[in-house]
């Protein structure tokens, strides 16, 4: 998950871990400052009321930010495996890759399948160039390794009273669809693969309409992971049979 300042990223993880536990749950740090509060790169699984966990993992990551946060090589390294999960970015002592130190080769389950830009609705005007520039060298990196991209559209429930009072509208306003016209135009990704969302915060209870935009993303983008790993299959037969022809 990728995102900049305030857009939600935690927040996301937060309300998709209150759905799989049935409860309101806060494990991912999330709140309101003007610096990124997510310091490191951090592996979340979503858990179940039962105590046992999904077979796939979220990873937060520093907010992008204008002249600070991380960078796209440290994006490449992690792209390709290279980051020890809970590693705490550090421009004093940047990380040296495994795969530049050594004939160990990162392991494929390390590898990123599937990346998550997640973005404020209210503020999609306002986003600073400078951030939307590392957002598309980061986008030419997973472009080259044919890592598809979505977009979680958080706070839709501030752009108009509809949706505000009735989250279930969110899919029939003509305001929401503009914003999502506006996220897919700023990244240049398929409107389809603009998820719009809502994410618990001043929620004492579940509510269903919330879950459903949520279990909607979800959907969606352990769908987009599971096409990514099918072409990671096509592509291993194919050098096998290479390998049998020579």
């Amino acid at each position: 998950m990728i995102g900049s300042v305030g857009a939600g990223k935690s927040s996301f993880y937060n309300t998709m871990d209150t759905i799989f536990r049935g409860r309101i749950t806060q494990r991912a740090c999330s709140g309101s400052s003007e610096q990124s509060i997510t310091t490191g790169y951090i592996p979340y699984k979503l858990r179940v009321e039962s105590g046992g966990s999904c077979k796939f993992l979220f990873c937060d990551t520093p907010c992008l930010e204008e002249s600070t946060g991380w960078d796209a090589e440290e994006c490449g390294y992690l792209l390709d495996g290279n980051f020890p999960n809970y590693y705490q970015f550090d421009k004093k002592s940047p990380l040296t890759p495994k795969a530049e130190d050594s004939d160990e080769v990162p392991a494929r389950d390390n590898r990123i399948h599937c990346v998550v830009f997640v973005l404020d609705a209210t503020t999609l005007d306002v986003v600073s160039s400078q951030v939307v520039e590392k957002m598309k060298n980061f986008q030419h990196l997973m472009n080259q390794r044919e890592i598809p991209q979505l977009i979680v559209l958080t706070k839709i429930d501030k752009l108009c009273k509809d949706v505000q009072k009735d989250i279930s509208f969110a899919y029939k306003s003509w305001v929401v669809e503009e914003h999502v016209e506006k996220a897919s135009q700023l990244l240049g990704l398929r409107r389809s693969n603009v998820l719009p969302v809502k994410n618990y915060e001043e929620e004492t209870r579940l509510d269903t309409n919330i879950n459903i935009l949520t279990l909607l993303a979800v959907s969606k983008i352990l769908d987009s992971a599971e096409d990514y790993m099918y072409n990671l299959l096509d592509r291993q037969e194919f050098e096998r049979l290479k390998v049998r022809e020579k």
